[in-house]
């Protein structure tokens, strides 16, 4: 069995990447953490992630579901930060392009 691939990671604003077709439907996963509301978020990731690829967005307990096309919620995932705060993970997979 072939050992598992080593993550890459991008420590890069999305708008810089989205505008660069060499990165288009590249990624399996992108995360975002608290940069904008939820809808932008997934403006800027959806270009970037691959079909049946997975964009995590780190968000307020309060944020409601808004996807857009070709993004779809498929799991929340309650968490707290160290101070104690509360947010959670929204994970939406990407269904087609």
């Amino acid at each position: 069995m072939a050992p598992p691939q080593r993550p890459t990671g991008y420590s890069e604003k999305p708008e810089n990447l989205k505008e660069n077709a060499a990165y288009r439907d590249r990624f399996q996963y992108v995360l975002f953490r608290a940069v904008t509301g939820l809808f932008p978020s997934l403006e800027l990731a959806a270009p970037l992630v691959k079909v049946g690829g997975r964009v995590i967005a780190k968000k307020a307990m309060t944020e409601k579901e808004s996807g857009i096309q070709g993004l779809s919620l498929v799991q929340e995932i309650p968490i707290k930060s160290f101070s104690g705060a509360k947010s959670k993970l929204m994970v939406f997979k990407k269904c087609f392009t």
